[in-house]
C-alpha cells in the first residue's frame, strides 16, 4: 500500500531582518530580545545579527530570505528556504499587501 499525506494550506511570510526595506512590519511584533515565550516568536541571537524562531520542537535559525510557514490548525511555525518553497509549494491565495 502507498499513502499520501493530505495537503494543508499554511500561512507564509518572508523573513528579512528589521531595517531591511523588504522587512514585513508584521514580523517585528514577533521579535523578542529575551527568551521566546510562544511558538512563532523570533529571538535575536547573542551576536545581534542572527535570528531564531521558536517552533513546536526547538529553536531554529532563520536565514535572510527564508519563509516562515505557519500551520493555521495548530499554530506551529517553521522556517523554509526560498528554494524549497519554490520547489514544494504553490501560491493559492495572496494577501492584500502582496497584490
Amino acid at each position: 500500500m502507498k499513502i499520501r499525506k493530505k495537503p494543508i494550506m499554511v500561512d507564509a511570510l518572508r523573513w528579512w531582518e528589521p531595517g531591511d526595506p523588504r522587512h514585513d512590519p508584521l514580523l517585528s511584533l514577533r521579535v523578542m530580545t529575551g527568551p521566546p515565550l510562544r511558538v512563532g516568536d523570533i529571538q535575536v541571537g547573542e551576536s545581534g545579527g542572527t535570528y531564531f524562531i521558536k517552533t513546536a520542537q526547538d529553536m531554529v535559525r532563520l536565514n535572510r530570505g527564508d519563509w516562515i510557514l505557519t500551520d493555521p490548525t495548530d499554530g506551529d511555525s517553521w522556517p523554509v528556504s526560498d528554494a524549497l518553497v519554490k520547489e514544494k509549494y504553490e501560491v493559492v491565495e495572496l494577501d492584500s499587501l502582496e497584490t
